[in-house]
């Protein structure tokens, strides 16, 4: 049987005319929330409230996947905030677990000190990347060592997190536990396999501010790779730089804002170190 050109071209425009229906039928025809219903949800997101959020996304479904202008969606600030209920509800009204901020941190990044504890466990159980990595590499596990919990950090490695996952500067969870003096993590993470002989790169990148960081980090950078050793060996001669890097934003959370100079000692003695400062 044969077609003429005209049958074959008409045939074609019906199709793209499905098309063109079919798209404008997957468009979201809800409206988007208010200014101000956006900030009563996220207030009560933050707050536990579960009941109200609850209500309000059943009134306002598209609150559920809501952008803030830095990307973070109220599945962040739940986790951020340790409401592990309101968490519980956003997953069930199908937030999306892996989204992303304008900063690459999922909701499992932002979980990372004891009080999130909870929202951790939910969000792994429904599908949380364990080893998603955000602007900088870091992963949800060099995250809690940043947040300084070691029940996070444990949750992560059982639930099988890359313990040698290095970011973009070559820093693993191993090098952050041992220049923090976080010797309870530092033996979770060696009974674990973390590499100890792990280097990170000889060149360090950093933001336009934290110029104490720069100076401190470059000067033991440029002496070669460092390993985790040699990261707590500096901390011990000068514990400044810790409390810089927490000031200068290389952390996941507001209340990580200081460090303490840590149990150096004992994390050298795991690293396999001489344990008498030099």
């Amino acid at each position: 049987m044969k077609y003429s050109k005209r049958t074959f071209a008409s045939a074609f425009l019906m199709l793209m005319g499905a098309v063109v229906v079919l798209a404008a039928g997957c468009a979201d025809p809800r409206p988007k929330p208010s200014a101000e219903e956006t900030r009563e949800f996220i207030e009560a997101v933050k707050e536990g409230e579960r009941e109200t959020v609850e209500k309000l996304i059943k009134e306002k479904p598209t609150l559920i996947n809501w952008k803030a202008d830095n990307g973070e969606i109220p599945l962040h600030a739940a986790a951020f905030h340790g409401q592990h209920d309101v968490v519980r509800v956003l997953l069930d009204w199908g937030a999306k677990v892996n989204a992303k901020d304008d900063e690459g941190k999922t909701a499992l990044h932002l979980a990372n000190v004891d009080a999130s504890y909870e929202a951790a466990k939910l969000l792994l159980a429904n599908g949380a990347s364990i080893n998603a990595k955000d602007r900088d590499g870091r992963t949800p596990l060099h995250a809690a060592v940043m947040g300084a919990s070691l029940n996070v950090c444990k949750l992560l490695v059982e639930n099988h997190a890359n313990v040698n996952a290095s970011d973009d500067d070559g820093w693993t969870p191993l090098h952050r536990a041992a220049f923090e003096g976080r010797s309870d993590i530092v033996e979770l993470l060696l009974d674990n396999r973390a590499n100890p002989k792990a280097r990170t790169q000889r060149y360090v990148t950093f933001g336009p501010t934290d110029e104490k960081t720069k100076q401190f980090i470059g000067e033991i950078s440029v002496q070669g790779h460092s390993t985790p050793l040699d990261l707590v060996r500096e901390a011990q001669r000068n514990p400044k730089p810790v409390v810089w890097l927490a000031q200068s934003g290389s952390v996941y959370h507001e209340e990580v804002t200081s460090s303490q100079p840590g149990r150096w000692d004992e994390v050298v003695a795991l690293l396999g170190g001489d344990s008498g400062q030099e």
